[in-house]
Parts: C-alpha cells; structure tokens; sequence
C-alpha cells in the first residue's frame, strides 16, 4: 500500500510526514512527465488528506509545487482538522495562491502554514498579506496604519537578536515570530477601529482599581476575588489577544473568541513556556496589564532577565506617559460596548511598581490603586524562579545567578522610589487613593480583605460567595507546589534584608529586629503601625 493509501485509511502511524526535497513525484515513479506526475499526486493526497484525522504534521517543502498544484491541495489541507502544521516553504507557488489557501482556512487556522518568518521585513509582509486577503483591509491602508503605530521598531531590534545570536534556542521562537505576526495583524485591525470611532472610544471614563506590588505578593489571587464582583470589569486574555470588535455585555460570556483563546493558552502550556504551579493562566480568567504591553513589543521580562541588550537600550528610551497612554486608550476600546456607569476596571500588574508616577498621572490621579506586600525573603526567590524559567526557555546561556541579583537590585530600587513616591501621594492629598494588603490578611481572610478595600474605597461589598466560590475552584498549589529558595540563587536571608532596608522599615520593621509581632498598615491615615 503506497503512503497516500495509508493517509487515507486514517493509519495511526502516521501522526508526521516528510515528503519534502521533491520525495512528492517519487509517489508514482512511472507515468507522464514530472509536472502532470505531480498534479496528479496532489489531486490524490488532497483526497486523503481530506478524510484524514491523525496527521498533524506534513512537510512538502521543496517540491516544485506551483499555484495550481496548491490550490488542488487546499482542499484537503482546509479539511483535515488534525492538522497543526503544514511546511510549504521552497516551492513554486505565488501569493496568488497563497492568497487562496489563507482565505479558506481562515484567520484561526493560518498558524498551521510554515512560513519564512526569519526577519522582520518577511514578518511585516505576512501581516499585510494576511490583513488584505482575510481581514479585506488593502495593503496600503495596512502600511499606513502601521505607521502610526509606535512601538514596532521594538519587533525589529527583537529578531535582529534572534536572527544572529547563537545563545538562543531556535526552534521554539518559530512559534514566537508567529505570534509577532499575529500581534502585527491585531494591532493593524485596533488601529483601525480607533481611527474609525476615535471619538467615542476617547470619551469613554476609565476609573480604575489596579493593583500592584512586588511579583509574588499575592497581587494575581487578589485581582481574581476582586474581579468576581458584579460590578467588576477586568481584560480577560481572549479579549486582549482579540480586541476587535470590542465585545459585548450580553455575549460576553458566550463569545466565540473564548474557545480561541482558550486553544491558544494549552498551545502556550505545551510549549513549556508557561507552568501551572508557577502562574496559571487561564483564558477566562482576568489577566494582567503586561500582557497589554506585550501586544505594543513592550517585554517587562526581556528587563526583568536582562536579555536582549539593544532591545533594552530601546526599552529604556521610551516616553512611559505614552505607554501608559496606549494602554489606557486599549481599555477604552473594550469598554465601548461593555461598561456601564455602576461598573469599574480591576487592573493588575507588578509592574506598575516601577511606573508609578506615569501611572497617576496618566489617569489624572482618577485611580485607586493596592498595594500587596509580603516578606521579599519569599517572594523574590519565587519572583527569581518564574523569570529564570522564561528565560531558560529562550536562551543557552543564561546566568541564573547573575539574573538573580539583577532582579533583586531592580526591584529592590523600585520600592525604595515608591515609597518616596507614596509619601508624595500623600502629601499632594492623595492618600486616600492608596490602600495596603498584607500576604498573610489575604490568605487567612480573603473575604474579609477584599470587601475591606471595597469599603475604603466607596465601592459596594462584593457578595461573599462569589469569592469562597473561586477560592473552592482553585485551592492554592492547585497545580503542585513551586519549589524555590534564595540560597539556590545565591543570595541570602541577609542580603536581601541590605537591599531591601529602607522597605522593611516601612512595611515590615519587626522583620530586621529581634522583637516579635506582626506589622500592618493602618489605612485610614496612611500611616505605618506596627503591632508588637
């Protein structure tokens, strides 16, 4: 039985499959001549491909395949949903053709295509191609559009790195430099839309809730319970990852782009570049606002490990107000059909620890903002651990050790400023947009905690059984335990504890002393108590 019968009997065997560097006409060795040998070939593995569901991989690059050799395999790629990736680089074949084969598959199944995405020029020239011929926007609206987009010089300094560093690992960026594509598309279709109904989007009032703190502090368990409020609206991942068009109230729960998102999260998990014991994600779930900064090329964990030099040099120049300014006006755009007068954001992010002031001021100090505190003893080696498996994933050669003190000295500085900052606040009359939430308080009481903020902030209580119900949903180390530890980094109990002085001061005095007792913020003044 030759392997087109096999395909089509559905052999379980047969989950990936080389036919590449012109294996194709070797099918049927006898017969016409190579070209009507090889139209015949496909019309064959169309068919079989069509009524196949095991294969998931099948590479027939270089095969001389020309524009009507594609278009007669269409039929059968668009058809066999098993399929996950399909190798057509090397051949013959137009965009004309291309053109057809991205068009049936439709925008949710173009990432099964291989294509060359080795530079930035082809990465831009497959968004275009796929925003003219599957979203309809021409090519030349498509540059235009582009061009008013900001940030994407950070793209091209990003696969200038991976194109000629040896210390990263190759193969798993393919996926990346997809997603990039993706990221291109997305961002071409809000700016779009934005353009479109600039107006009415700008005049939509954010107040939000955020919350920060250090990573690890409890701030994503906290964004969660705040989040399952009636009058919650916080940017689930599905809409982050397909914003346009904004959703709506009354079919936000049954949106089509749910499933896509949630697809998309297992693809992120089985690559490994995600671990649930670490941070879960989920695509239903509320999510942070980096994944925001993501969707402009902004990497807080390209700063947090220290990679990408020439990347980072770009990173620190840009204007932050403006950054915070597109984000703001993202939340705009997913408010234009779904967020009433009784409704507030709940947004989240570490990060925003290191950006306070472009923060407030972005939002013209019309924000409440949490800040989560535990000891950095635990929290940084947990932080250590996350960022140094992100970075593991993407580089040979990284320094643990020395990321590791990075991630100390960088977040260590950014409390010392925030606490500045925070006095600031306060002295300007703001105070009353800060409020403090230890680690222990949320995990020994989290109902109480979160309707406490609820209460100093003037927002109505949220119904206790919308957070014991999450809570029952997703115990703590649902997914195992994180294992991690300062030593295993380097650093010591002692260390962190210089470094960090000016905070445990603050936050937690009775952590440097030898007295006993817990340390706690008293709210409704902004000042420091601590009980001993």
């Amino acid at each position: 039985m030759d392997l087109i019968n096999l395909i089509k009997n559905n052999d379980e065997t047969l989950v990936k499959v080389d036919l590449s560097n012109n294996r194709l006409v070797e099918i049927e060795e006898y017969g016409d001549n190579e070209k009507k040998r090889l139209m015949k070939i496909c019309k064959r593995l169309s068919e079989a491909l069509g009524s196949n569901n095991v294969i998931r991989e099948i590479d027939l690059s270089n095969n001389k395949l020309t524009d009507g050799m594609v278009i007669i395999l269409c039929e059968g790629i668009c058809n066999c949903k098993s399929l996950e990736l399909v190798d057509l680089k090397k051949n013959r074949f137009s965009t004309k053709a291309a053109f057809v084969l991205f068009r049936k598959l439709g925008m949710k199944r173009l990432s099964i295509i291989k294509q060359d995405l080795t530079t930035f020029d082809k990465i831009v020239e497959q968004a275009v191609i796929r925003l003219e011929f599957v979203k309809g926007i021409p090519k030349e609206e498509s540059f235009e559009l582009l061009r008013q987009f900001k940030y994407l010089n950070g793209l091209k300094l990003i696969t200038e790195e991976y194109a000629r560093n040896e210390h990263l690992f190759k193969q798993p960026f393919f996926s990346k430099h997809e997603e990039h594509l993706s990221r291109i598309v997305r961002k071409v279709e809000i700016l779009k839309y934005i353009n479109e109904n600039r107006e009415l989007v700008e005049s939509i009032k954010i107040k939000p809730l955020g919350i920060t703190g250090l990573f690890r502090t409890g701030t994503t368990k906290l964004f969660n319970l705040l989040s399952t409020d009636v009058n919650a609206r916080s940017p689930k991942i599905w809409e982050i990852w397909d914003a346009v068009p904004p959703p709506k109230e009354e079919t936000y729960k049954t949106d089509k782009r749910i499933q896509e998102g949630i697809k998309k999260v297992n693809s992120i998990y089985a690559s490994g570049y995600a671990i649930k014991k670490m941070h879960e994600i989920n695509a239903e779930w509320p999510e942070e606002c980096l994944f925001v900064l993501r969707e402009n090329f902004i990497y807080q964990e390209y700063h947090l490990n220290n990679t990408y030099p020439e990347y980072l040099d770009y990173y620190h120049s840009l204007d932050w107000d403006e950054v915070y300014r597109e984000c703001k006006l993202f939340y705009q755009l997913l408010s234009v059909n779904y967020l009433n007068d009784s409704q507030h954001w709940v947004l989240k992010a570490p990060y925003h620890l290191l950006r306070l002031k472009e923060l407030f001021r972005v939002y013209d100090f019309d924000c409440n903002v949490v800040f989560c505190h535990r000891d950095p003893v635990k929290s940084i080696p947990s932080t250590i651990s996350l960022f140094a498996t992100i970075g593991q994933s993407e580089w040979k050669n990284l320094d643990v050790e020395a990321i590791a003190l990075h991630i100390l000295n960088l977040l260590a500085d950014a409390w010392d400023k925030a606490i500045d900052y925070l006095d600031e606040l306060t002295n300007q009359g703001h105070g009353s947009k800060i409020y403090h939430v230890y680690f222990s308080d949320l995990m020994n009481d989290p109902v109480d905690t979160c309707n406490k903020i609820h209460q100093y902030f003037n927002y109505p209580d949220i119904e206790p059984s919308r957070i014991t119900g999450w809570l029952e949903d997703n115990p703590r180390n649902k997914h195992g335990n994180h294992n991690y530890s300062l030593k295993g980094y380097g650093l010591s109990k002692e260390l962190v504890h210089e470094k960090f002085h000016k905070y445990y001061e603050r936050f937690y005095p009775d952590l440097l002393t030898s007295s006993s007792g817990s340390c706690s913020i008293n709210n409704n003044n902004n000042e420091n108590v601590c009980k001993l």
